[in-house]
């Protein structure tokens, strides 16, 4: 059927992506990430076109990873804060499984704290408390 036609098409596409893409970069993103990225472009009819959209969508993220310092904001460096920042500022409640397995999740803006967070917490610190939280 045509899910499967769309499918067999996807994986082409990723294959010839990930050809143009740097092994550094590869190593940068997610394999759900490239996925995303390469059904997003299936409007293209055009397969170099496709393949050449998608290679930059991804080769701009991992740039915008670098530039932000996304790796070490969501895994390498442990930051100080993050309790508090949890607890007062941004504090979120767990509520349960979706029929997946993933979490439900509430943040509640009228309990989140931006004032306490302005004072306590330098800016590119808090930048990476909200990525990581």
């Amino acid at each position: 059927g045509l899910f499967f036609e769309s499918e067999s098409l996807a994986l082409e596409d990723w294959k010839e992506t990930l050809e143009i893409l740097s092994e550094e970069e590869k190593k940068a993103l997610e394999p759900d990430i490239v996925l995303r990225t390469v059904r997003g472009s299936h409007f293209l009819k055009d397969r170099r076109k496709r393949v050449a959209r998608n290679a930059g969508l991804l080769q701009g993220r991992v740039a915008w990873y670098k530039e932000n310092d996304v790796g070490n904001a969501l895994f390498n460096k442990p930051l100080s804060n993050t309790d508090m920042f949890r607890q007062k500022v941004l504090p979120i409640k767990i509520y349960g499984k979706n029929p997946q397995g993933h979490p439900i999740l509430k943040f509640s803006l009228k309990d989140t704290d931006w004032y306490l967070a302005k004072k306590e917490i330098p800016e590119d610190h808090l930048l990476k408390l909200v990525i990581r939280t």
